[in-house]
């Protein structure tokens, strides 16, 4: 897995895990002050969390109409997965790829 999208999905998941639970331990209490620091408060960190979501969302649709409009639709479930879980990393790879197809 290319290193972008293995911190994209650990982005992903340590917000989720901060902005949406109370678990202290070595990796979320540090990762925790920071959001906080940035954010402010809990409530700032679930609003980057579903902001991301939504992002990650916008992207994954996009990648599904990229499929479509390049004539394969079979692959664009897959193309959605992926970019639902890795974001612009992962929408980069099928946007080289489709430019590279042209």
């Amino acid at each position: 897995m290319p290193v972008l999208a293995t911190m994209a999905l650990t982005g992903m998941v340590l917000t989720a895990l901060v902005a949406f639970t109370n678990i202290q331990n070595q990796v979320l209490t540090p990762v925790r002050g920071v959001g906080l620091a940035l954010f402010q408060t809990q409530l700032g960190l679930q609003i980057v969390f579903v902001v991301a979501c939504l992002i990650h969302f916008s992207e994954a649709v996009w990648a599904v109409d990229v499929c479509v409009r390049s004539g394969e639709p079979l692959n664009a479930p897959a193309w959605f997965g992926s970019t639902m879980l890795f974001g612009y990393p992962s929408l980069g790879v099928l946007l080289k790829q489709q430019k590279a197809e042209r």
